[in-house]
Order: C-alpha cells, then sequence, then structure tokens
C-alpha cells in the first residue's frame, strides 16, 4: 500500500537519487537539467525541505514498502501580488510503480495541502505537450488548459512545447 507523506530533511538522499533519476529518464519533462541537479550542494537541497521551507513549498513523497518511488512539489509565489498563485512541479513515478494511481495520490495530497494555504486560489502547471498520460492525471484533478508554449524545452538541438495548465482552488 503506498503512504503518502510531506518529505523532510530525513528524506533529501532519497529525493535526490528519485530526482536525478526522474531527470535522466524523461530530460523533455523537467526545466532542470541532470547536470544542474548533480551540481547543486546537498546543504542548499536540505534547504528546500526545512520547515520553514515547507510552509509554503511542500514536496510530497510517494512510499511502498518504505522506499521513495513518486514525489510532487508545490511552490507558493513568494512576491506579496503573487501569493494567491503556486505552481505544481517535480511530479514523477517511478516507472515500475506506474499506474498504480501514485501519481493521482500525490496531486491530490498537494491538491489538499493546498486548500488548507490561506489566500491560496490558484495552482499553474506546465506538461510536456506529448505527454498524454500525465495531460490526462492534470485534468482527472481539475487542471484546464489555458496556453501552450511552443519550443519551451531544449534538450541538446530538439525542442518541446509546453502545454499549461490552471486550477481555480476557489471552485
Amino acid at each position: 500500500m503506498v503512504e503518502i507523506a510531506e518529505l523532510t530533511t530525513d528524506h533529501v538522499h532519497a529525493w535526490r537519487a528519485l530526482r536525478l533519476r526522474a531527470l535522466a529518464s524523461a530530460p523533455a519533462a523537467f526545466l532542470q537539467s541532470v547536470e544542474e541537479a548533480e551540481a547543486q550542494p546537498l546543504e542548499e537541497l536540505a534547504a528546500r525541505f526545512s520547515p520553514a521551507a515547507n510552509v509554503d513549498s511542500p514536496i510530497f513523497g510517494a512510499f511502498l514498502a518504505g522506499d521513495l518511488v513518486g514525489t510532487a512539489g508545490l511552490a507558493r509565489q513568494a512576491r506579496l501580488k503573487a501569493r494567491h498563485t503556486a505552481m505544481l512541479w517535480g511530479v514523477f513515478v517511478a516507472p515500475e510503480h506506474r499506474g498504480l494511481g501514485i501519481a493521482d495520490a500525490l496531486v491530490a495530497a498537494v491538491l489538499a495541502r493546498a486548500r488548507a494555504m490561506p489566500g491560496l486560489e490558484r495552482i499553474t502547471l506546465a506538461v510536456l505537450a506529448t505527454n498524454s498520460a500525465a495531460r490526462k492525471l492534470y485534468h482527472r484533478a481539475g487542471f484546464v488548459p489555458y496556453g501552450y508554449e511552443p519550443r519551451a524545452i531544449r534538450v541538446g538541438d530538439e525542442f518541446f512545447d509546453d502545454e499549461h495548465m490552471v486550477l481555480d482552488l476557489r471552485r
């Protein structure tokens, strides 16, 4: 049975390993490159999992038999004029655990946390336009498309388009 929990500094090493796996296996799906992630100091990364960071930008993990197999993050805008918005990011489930509803559970946990955040009204995301499974996941969660960004991601000499989606939490 899958367990979904907010990650803490105790999970930094497991999260980094899963993140590197995500970036290597789907380079067009994420803005960060493997090289950038590998170069990020562990202390800097650990700060993202501190209790202070988790207030506005929690990162969730999916655990099976104690192993981290999936992740999803929420990043609330820091600027006063944009504090009503946040971004869903970094959704990934290890390929061998897909099809079990783990991504749905992760997104549901992020959305539940978002709905509990005072003043938060809207969540946005960007998804690879060709990733039909991810696009269906976000549609099931209530996200609707609001824009299309051609050539949003460049990996080597190849370009990829993003679809931008939004979820209005007031509904």
